[in-house]
């Protein structure tokens, strides 16, 4: 899997662009080689548009989707310039739109953003499967910082939003947070192989092992 991480916004929120590995396709059109641009995923571009787009053409990567782990202002914004940008649709967890959805107005005075221009078009439950070429990525939620919040699973890899950084987890206080979630949600997650790299939201990457002493 190849796994590329920008830091967006005030915030410093992790957007990740992942692909499957591939190897180097060769185009024989006047003798020469190309390397064609692989399909990819984009895990919460928050903000700096720009800077995303910068790093897709740099890496000969075509994104095919955006996926949402929660609908925060820091983690949506850049969502409607590359939905625009690439013709492609967002997706968040069913259950995390809906209850957005049921506060509309307060989210766009709040961030500044329409709902309707996050392209968020595909609604995802938990176990649902995004396959990008062989790698697919599992649907886990896990509610507790945001009401329907997901996490991604894959290849012993965690893409956990908000809801486990290292040493901690996402606050719990803000609407549509609840504390008694998050503990389900972080023991869910404890139970994934000790070797399990987890590539949070914010801050530096950490392990399941490394992470499961503070929930004992």
């Amino acid at each position: 899997m190849i796994i590329k991480t920008i830091q967006v916004g005030e915030l410093r929120t992790n957007c990740y662009i992942i692909a499957p590995d591939r190897a180097k396709q060769h185009s024989s059109h006047r003798g020469g080689r190309a390397e064609k641009a692989r399909k990819a995923v984009v895990i919460d571009p928050g903000d700096e548009a720009e800077k995303i787009i910068d790093l897709l053409d740099s890496e000969k990567l075509k994104p095919i989707l955006i996926v949402n782990t929660h609908i925060h202002p820091d983690h949506v914004g850049g969502n409607r310039m590359l939905t625009e940008k690439y013709d492609i649709e967002a997706a968040a967890g069913k259950d995390g739109f809906d209850y957005v959805e049921g506060l509309k107005e307060y989210f766009e005075e709040f961030s500044g953003m329409s709902l309707e221009e996050l392209g968020i078009k595909r609604l995802m439950k938990d176990g649902d499967v995004i396959k990008v070429g062989k790698l697919k990525l599992k649907v886990l939620e896990t509610p507790g910082h945001s009401k329907g919040g997901i996490c991604l699973y894959a290849d012993g890899v965690l893409f956990s939003g908000d809801t486990l950084f290292a040493g901690t987890y996402g606050r719990t206080d803000l609407i549509g947070g609840s504390e008694n979630e998050m503990q389900r949600s972080i023991a869910r997650l404890m139970e994934l192989p000790d070797d399990t790299v987890v590539y949070p939201g914010h801050g530096r990457a950490t392990t399941i092992s490394e992470e499961r002493g503070l929930y004992a």
